[in-house]
């Protein structure tokens, strides 16, 4: 999509910085309502972790690349009249492990392959999954908090039915480590019934968002940084941007990162003390390194070989109840997604070729920051590490396309610094705030903070989730704060 230089004008409704899901949301919704909103982007692209690239005509997903749509997406998507405009594909799993190969398709069959397994735990396993099965129908009918879950994390849950430790490895490795046990049902519901990828590629769903707003009188400068959030009075007034022009609005929302937002964008004079340190002091979520393939594999055998769009590896029982940013085989104790891109949709890559994706949990400070030191200088020292690290997620990922290594035409890798650059999301940070039980929340009061301590000034991103975010999230508060400004008619 064609960027044109953008002729910026003084003054503004409402300044939001940041368009990722959350700022594209928030910035349509209150273009429709008749704002005349301004999002400012750093990127030259819209999308933030719903972004894409092409490498010599192989297309990839560069973060996210499929999320929970029918409870909030779909319905948001049909009010901003773009329904009909992307096109979704059910991004269907298939968990692959020692002694495990099964595409999940219900919890009995799931419950069969994991007792076949792990016989010595099959009542556990049995009740376990009779567990998640009420969760599920809970979910249907409506109770989408499953209050009485939040407080429980994933060990203690999967401790109440289990001794075996390499079952219980196994399964904390699903997902990000520790979650809460509510998100460990809603986990196996999108494995199940409601996890979706852009056919198209997450690129084509933030081109139309952005488009949409556009058509709609709203404006958006990419490449175009925030540098300072103007507070006036204890009021946020505007923003002053890299080039050191000064826009003024009514209100301003930051859809990006908080700990940029309050660490860096508003003058901490502004700030209570003890909450900014606070908020300084709590942990992201965990970051991915992911190692992007344009391969000679047709489509057709790429999902003989997959069989479905998100393929998990686990290649052993071994679980790192703790990241050590020191520890080699970091890499080796966690799972690993593969997807192809162009299974679906084969125009994603050259003809008679496919895209491939492997992604993994990773830590921002592994081996010397990725052998970059503090100065995060991309060095051959770098280069190196990203190259093993690369051979290693190839080498495991073998389990399920056996020649993968002899069948490479290009080859990238993106790092958790890599992500942190491109997003500003601190330390790389997949999903906001830390899902892990054990790590303390953004805000124990709600599940969502949109109304930041300075007046006029909202939240939008998966930053505002107490515990852990992702699409739906950023979905959710940028819709949230687009009806909390006009409700004050600001």
């Amino acid at each position: 999509m064609k960027k044109e230089k953008q002729i910026l004008e003084d003054q503004y409704d409402v300044i939001l910085i940041g368009a990722g899901i959350g700022g594209l949301v928030c910035t349509n919704y209150l273009a429709m309502k008749g704002y005349r909103p301004l999002l400012l982007e750093k990127h030259h692209i819209p999308g933030g972790y719903l972004t894409g690239f092409y490498r010599k005509g192989f297309y990839f997903d560069a973060g996210d690349q499929s999320f929970g749509g029918c409870f909030l997406v779909w319905p948001s998507l049909q009010e901003l009249g773009l329904k009909e405009k992307v096109e979704f594909c059910r991004a269907k799993w298939r968990f692959v492990s020692p002694g495990i190969d099964i595409v999940i398709e219900d919890l009995e069959e799931v419950t069969r392959a994991f007792s076949q397994a792990f016989p010595e735990e099959r009542k556990g396993i049995i009740d376990f999954f009779a567990e998640i099965q009420k969760g599920l129908q809970r979910l249907k009918s409506g109770d989408f908090a499953l209050q009485d879950l939040k407080g429980v994390s994933k060990k203690e849950l999967l401790e109440r039915y289990f001794r075996s430790k390499p079952l219980i490895n196994l399964l904390m490795k699903n997902g990000y480590p520790n979650w809460s046990a509510a998100i460990e049902v809603l986990y196996w519901f999108l494995m199940l019934e409601d996890y979706w990828h852009v056919k198209g590629g997450t690129q084509q769903l933030s081109n139309a968002l952005a488009q949409n707003i556009i058509n709609h009188g709203g404006t958006i400068a990419y490449q175009a940084q925030a540098k300072k959030i103007l507070v006036e009075d204890g009021w946020a007034r505007g923003v002053k941007i890299e080039d050191g022009r000064v826009i003024r609005s009514r209100a301003v929302v930051a859809c990006c990162d908080l700990k940029q937002t309050f660490g860096k964008l508003i003058d901490k004079s502004h700030l209570d003390p003890s909450w900014r340190k606070r908020l300084l002091s709590l942990k992201e979520s965990e970051t991915f390194v992911a190692v992007y393939l344009g391969t000679d594999i047709p489509p057709e055998e790429m999902k003989e070989r997959l069989k479905v769009h998100h393929c998990t590896v686990y290649d052993n029982y071994d679980f790192a109840w703790k990241m050590e940013a020191n520890d080699p085989d970091l890499h080796k104790k966690t799972f690993f997604e593969v997807t192809s891109p162009s299974m679906d949709n084969p125009g994603l890559a050259p003809e008679g070729e496919s895209s491939l994706i492997i992604r993994c949990i990773s830590h921002y400070e592994w081996m010397d920051t990725w052998r970059t030191g503090t100065g995060k200088e991309r060095t051959k020292a770098n280069q190196g590490l990203k190259e093993l690290v690369a051979q290693q997620m190839i080498k495991i990922t073998e389990r399920v396309i056996p020649d993968l290594s002899r069948r490479i035409l290009l080859k990238d890798v993106g790092t958790p610094l890599t992500h942190e650059r491109y997003t500003f999301n601190s330390r790389g940070a997949s999903a906001g705030w830390s899902w892990n039980m054990d790590d303390a929340p953004f805000d124990g009061s709600s599940e969502m903070v949109i109304q930041s301590p300075i007046p006029n000034l909202y939240m939008a991103s998966h930053w505002t989730a107490s515990k852990g975010g992702g699409v739906p999230i950023a979905w959710e508060s940028g819709k949230m704060v687009a009806e909390a400004l006009a409700s004050k008619g600001l």
